[in-house]
């Protein structure tokens, strides 16, 4: 706004000293009102003169007022880039941390020689994360055909499933 309003004033008085230059020019403003003409042009001459000079200072401010602006910018930016930059850093070191937890909880789940699993609930359950023990236990070939495996298809009658479901859902534990 600063810059255009600059702008708009000083090209206003440019294009009013060119207007007033153009008329003592073409002497038009001649006479006027008893004032003599030698008067009438030292004085046009030197109104002609202010307002050219008004207005390229203007024009001059302005285009000084929108470089100001653009550094002021570009130092902002600046400012955000470190600051995204730091942001990235520390949510990259938290992914790995996560991925280093994770594995160390692959890890020991895999090797205890406990059955340990993840499955959802209902009666339709499907297994989510099985360990080698757990493979072992139901004379499974691998973990990934166990995973295609129901949960209640592994109980002798599906009605304990449910039963066991119930209680989890009602209880928690």
């Amino acid at each position: 706004r600063r810059v255009t309003r600059l702008l708009t004033v000083g090209l206003g008085l440019f294009a009013f000293s060119q207007i007033v230059r153009a008329a003592r020019l073409m002497q038009l403003l001649d006479g006027l009102h008893g004032i003599g003409p030698y008067d009438w042009y030292h004085f046009s001459h030197v109104f002609d003169d202010a307002c050219n000079g008004l207005g390229l200072v203007a024009i001059t401010a302005a285009f000084l007022t929108a470089i100001v602006d653009l550094f002021e910018t570009k130092h902002k930016l600046v400012v955000q880039q470190e600051a995204l930059s730091q942001e990235i850093s520390r949510r990259t070191q938290t992914e790995e941390e996560i991925l280093r937890e994770k594995q160390k909880y692959k890890d020991l789940v895999k090797d205890l020689p406990v059955a340990v699993y993840r499955n959802t609930p209902g009666p339709d359950g499907r297994f989510l994360e099985v360990n080698p023990a757990h493979v072992a236990m139901f004379d499974g070939d691998s973990e990934e055909d166990l995973l295609k495996v129901g949960v209640s298809d592994l109980y002798r009658r599906a009605s304990e499933r449910e039963e066991v479901t119930e209680r989890l859902l009602r209880d928690g534990f």
